[in-house]
């Protein structure tokens, strides 16, 4: 996992009229301290954290999406890192841009990815129903950049790819008579 400048990008689907939500943060092994970094969605809202240097409690950015998604249902939620400045981008735009101080120090300590899902009000779901992709850069991606992916991850979409350059099937085989 990136020690410095990073982002986060996660395309999720969520279809169902009850709340669900899911997140993937980066965890020093050992520890009971807060996440390193955290990005999720519950529901509408929209959660980026960051630990810092000058504050042991994580830097929080929420936002409300009042909105509904590309098509209804999708979400392109981008989080960034870069020197001292986390921005959380939503559907290719920017919406939260804040600088912060210098993200705590990791180094030497062994990192736990924890990816989570919130599905108790949809028991048959589970993290792959809403979360369709997840992607970490070891650098920070720029506004061209996230609006470049999202426009790319809306064409596989609307072509039915699951990946851009695999041959898979969209859908199980059925049996008829």
């Amino acid at each position: 996992l990136p020690s410095g400048d990073f982002t986060v990008e996660l395309w999720l689907v969520n279809h169902v009229n009850k709340p669900v939500g899911a997140l993937i943060a980066s965890r020093s092994e050992g520890t009971s301290e807060e996440p390193n970094w955290l990005l999720g969605m519950y529901e509408r809202k929209i959660i980026y954290s960051l630990r810092t240097e000058d504050d042991p409690f994580a830097t929080l950015v929420t936002h409300e999406v009042k909105s509904r998604g590309w098509k209804n249902y999708w979400f392109h939620v981008v989080a960034t890192y870069e020197g001292n400045t986390m921005s959380l981008f939503v559907n290719g735009e920017k919406i939260h841009s804040a600088t912060v101080g210098n993200r705590k120090s990791t180094e030497g300590v062994p990192h736990l990815l924890e990816a989570a899902a919130y599905m108790k009000n949809e028991p048959y779901m589970d993290f792959g129903n809403l979360v369709k992709m997840l992607r970490i850069h070891p650098r920070a991606l720029n506004q061209q950049e996230v609006t470049k992916s999202f426009d790319a991850l809306k064409n596989m979409t609307v072509e039915g790819k699951l990946f851009p350059d695999l041959f898979h099937f969209n859908a199980g085989p059925y049996l008829n008579y």
